[in-house]
């Protein structure tokens, strides 16, 4: 009479097949949805460098354009108010968020100029102004370009209209280009995690009881007394071969 088997182990093996099935769709649709926020990250991440490289080139040419003398017909300073969240915290721990506001500062300057017997107004001290965070900076800027004093005018050899008072590469230029490619970094980083076995180990981890586990190569989870229990199994096998 041949051995009889167990009659649980055909039921385990369609459960198991079942719960792998159902964490390949979740891997699955994770990952899908993942890849659109890194392609729509991307892209954000692509335009933004693009700003910066067209205010750096920018920038850069403004040292060799046109100069002629102007004079400065108003000066103020100017406020907005940015809102961003920060963490509420009671010593380590975390409670919630928490909307702070903060006041920026910009010098605001007109100043006028004349090209072939025709006038122009320009705005811009360099090609991409940074507010301040206080305003005693952009008073001192102000104080420096007062109301009737005479200033160098750098402007576009073809359009007049773009013009600046301080030429060359700022900070405020090249910056789009550092947020751009930090962002750009974030989503490669994202994609990668998004492809790689972290993931499933992570989805298939939510669906396990508590216990200890080892990552299979698959990225699935094992318990590690199955993994105890193959070694015993295996160690049975070697003993009776070598018998």
């Amino acid at each position: 009479m041949g051995q009889a088997k167990p009659t649980g182990t055909s039921t385990d093996s369609g459960s198991n097949q079942a719960s792998s099935a159902v964490i390949d769709r979740q891997v699955f649709q994770l990952r899908v949805l993942v890849l659109v926020i890194v392609g729509l990250g991307f892209l954000g991440g692509l335009a933004i460098g693009r700003v910066g490289v067209r205010q750096t080139w920018e920038a850069w040419q403004s040292s060799n354009w046109a100069r002629v003398t102007g004079i400065i017909t108003a000066a103020d300073t100017a406020f907005a108010t940015q809102t961003h969240m920060v963490d509420k915290r009671e010593g380590q721990t975390v409670r919630g968020q928490r909307e702070v506001k903060t006041e920026v500062w910009s010098p605001r300057l007109t100043y006028s100029f004349e090209i072939d017997g025709r006038k122009y107004e320009g705005h811009r001290i360099a090609v991409a102004d940074v507010p301040s965070d206080t305003h005693s900076d952009a008073t001192d800027v102000v104080k420096r370009y007062a109301v009737d004093t005479p200033v160098t005018v750098y402007v576009h050899p073809t359009d007049p209209t773009l013009s600046v008072l301080e030429p060359g590469i700022t900070f405020g230029a090249v910056g789009p280009i550092i947020i751009g490619a930090v962002l750009c970094f974030c989503m490669i980083c994202m994609a990668c995690w998004a492809m790689s076995k972290t993931l499933v180990s992570l989805v298939d981890g939510f669906s396990k009881p508590p216990g200890s586990y080892f990552v299979g190569e698959d990225g699935r989870l094992v318990s590690v007394k199955r993994k105890s229990k193959r070694q015993k199994e295996q160690e049975r096998k070697d003993s009776r071969g070598s018998t």
